[in-house]
């Protein structure tokens, strides 16, 4: 099974390994997911890295939006990286 997080860091793409199996994948190049989705995917971490300005300073800037509909959206954005990797894979949201 390969499992994946689906996650925002810093400037990086929004999906992280889990597993020994995914730890060899090039994410995204290699997982088998619509260009939409990547795009999607890159959009959600980009309001992230917005609303996070300062890396050590966990507060959301909700001018940004609204912290619990950016989590909201992650989750509808997770399930639809599960459809769309299917069998094989698992996918984690961790947040709320």
């Amino acid at each position: 099974m390969i499992k994946l997080r689906v996650a925002a860091d810093y400037s990086a793409f929004p999906i992280v390994p889990e597993s020994d199996a995914a730890r060899r994948l090039r994410i995204p190049e290699d997982l088998p997911l619509s260009a939409g989705l990547i795009a999607d995917l890159l959009a959600w971490a980009a309001v992230h890295d917005r609303a996070r300005a300062d890396r050590w300073n966990f507060e959301w800037t909700e001018s940004e939006m609204r912290e619990r509909d950016w989590i909201e959206q992650g989750r509808t954005l997770a399930a639809l990286v599960q459809n769309e990797l299917g069998d094989g894979y698992e996918v984690i949201y961790p947040y709320g």
